[in-house]
């Protein structure tokens, strides 16, 4: 019976229908308040923030919670239902057990869309979202295709309605989420990321993971990870007088390696050949996007230096305090057709490079002395990140427990 369930509920006409179906259901099923149902990115993913509190809810909580993740990856359901500690935790979302864990489960978890889920959320059920960046660009309520339309009114009754929590890592991060998302005060709760609690654990130096599927991470190394653009597509180094000669040479004399990493939408485009990530040839530059690091918190303790542009990358990266060089080159275009949250220029920490040797200049200079800026990082790390102390999901968990 299982096997037709996911398959009929593949089906867009009878996914609608079964909406409302299960969100009548979810008034009146038994819910049990020690069970706590996880998702990832898109109902795919195990990735980010909804990934680091359910492996903490499981290495430290179980005998208070039973724990389980709902997908439709039917490869991460074989691998991980395979890993010890983790036996029949993952269930998919489509079948009569993962719909009846949804159904009974007090607290829902995810770090992106409820529509990710095959259901709508009663009142009855507590959800929490974690969400997949602090937002530097405008979302929600906020977006510019939202200007001026009723989508507005509709967009906030959903909001309210299918989202009970909301986590942010500041107060300025609390009321820029307010004005994007609408929920009022009390229901944005600051906690910081869970996704941040390991990068604060190593700020002093990486564990050394990730350099096992990339040897070279143990030398000197730049990330270039710029976002996505959603009425174009990103260029990787835009400028006229880049010389990847030039660059090249650079990385020979601070014996570092250059990884480059798009947004994971971007990921699509550059298997497709839609994007020119340029010149691969060189020893010392590598391509690190999902197929090899599926979460970029693997990546980042390695990195020394960080190129980046909206992403909200580099907001988390401040965590780490370490210099960041940032390359905006379509800023007038990307704030009129998609808009920011902030100031630019009030909230980047570093040279903001329009040209192929003002980046070279940047990163000779951090390379250098990679104590360059660091009060102007300070500064913009404190005002998005209210905690550094690596403990968002023992708060997350306080703050769960005393509502269930």
């Amino acid at each position: 019976m299982t096997i037709p369930l996911k398959r009929a509920l593949r089906s867009k006409g009878i996914r609608l229908v079964s909406l409302f179906v299960l969100y009548a259901f979810d008034w009146v099923w038994r819910k049990d308040k020690d069970l706590i149902v996880f998702t990832g990115l898109e109902g795919r993913w195990y990735t980010d923030n909804s990934r680091y509190l359910f492996e903490r809810f499981v290495k430290d909580h179980s005998d208070r919670y039973r724990t389980i993740w709902v997908t439709r990856n039917e490869e991460l359901i074989e691998e991980m239902n395979a890993r010890p500690g983790y036996e029949g935790r993952f269930v998919h979302q489509y079948s009569a057990q993962g719909i009846a864990a949804l159904l009974s489960a007090k607290v829902v978890i995810n770090c992106f869309w409820t529509y990710d889920l095959p259901l709508l959320f009663s009142r009855r059920t507590t959800t929490v979202q974690l969400w997949h960046g602090i937002p530097i660009k405008a979302i929600g309520l906020q977006e510019k295709r939202l200007a001026g339309t009723g989508k507005k009114f509709i967009y906030q009754i959903w909001m309210e309605s299918q989202y009970t929590y909301w986590v942010a890592s500041s107060e300025t991060d609390k009321r820029t989420t307010m004005l994007c998302i609408g929920l009022p005060d009390d229901r944005v709760i600051v906690t910081g990321y869970p996704r941040n609690d390991t990068l604060v654990r190593q700020k002093d130096g990486p564990d050394g993971k990730a350099s096992l599927k990339m040897p070279c991470l143990s030398k000197t190394t730049i990330l270039y990870a710029p976002t996505w653009r959603e009425n174009a597509v990103v260029r990787i180094f835009p400028f006229d007088d880049i010389d990847m000669t030039e660059l090249d040479a650079l990385l020979e004399e601070f014996d570092a390696h250059l990884l480059l990493r798009g947004h994971y939408v971007d990921d699509v485009l550059g298997r497709n050949g839609e994007i020119d990530y340029g010149n691969l040839g060189s020893e010392r530059v590598h391509l690190a996007n999902r197929d090899l690091f599926e979460d970029v918190q693997e990546l980042l303790p390695h990195v020394d230096v960080l190129i980046s542009d909206y992403s909200g990358i580099w907001v988390d990266y401040l965590l780490l305090e370490r210099p960041i060089i940032f390359i905006p080159y379509d800023l007038e275009d990307y704030t009129r057709q998609t808009g920011l949250m902030y100031d630019y220029d009030e909230i980047t920490p570093g040279p903001k490079v329009k040209g192929f040797s003002e980046l070279t200049d940047a990163l000779r200079a951090y390379l250098s002395e990679p104590s360059k800026d660091r009060e102007e990082r300070m500064r913009v790390k404190s005002m998005f990140h209210k905690y550094d102390d690596g403990r968002a999901c023992e708060r997350l968990y306080e703050f769960i427990s005393k509502r269930t």
